[in-house]
């Protein structure tokens, strides 16, 4: 898991640093750092009260579910690039 998610993390930042302009390379990064950093202090309590409530089985079943909700949501923006022609 930690492979893949050093990979993971390479990608995504190198992909986000060369899709960008140049000259709001730092502003994007600084969103992306944001969000990725920041995502977890809110997340965390969330799901921490959900495994408490109902039982850490519940707790993965709601991770995995945001997890495929995000990765559908990506597919249809992709997807929908794509035919509009954007790159």
């Amino acid at each position: 898991m930690g492979f893949v998610t050093l990979l993971t993390m390479t990608a995504g930042n190198a992909s986000i640093q060369l899709g960008v302009d140049p000259r709001l390379r730092g502003r994007v990064m600084a969103l992306y750092i944001m969000l990725l950093m920041g995502g977890t202090p809110i997340g965390a309590p969330i799901l921490g009260w959900l495994g408490e409530a109902m039982g850490p089985r519940w707790t993965l079943i709601g991770g995995g579910a945001v997890t495929v909700l995000g990765v559908l949501a990506s597919v249809l923006m992709l997807r929908g690039r794509l035919r509009s022609g954007e790159s």
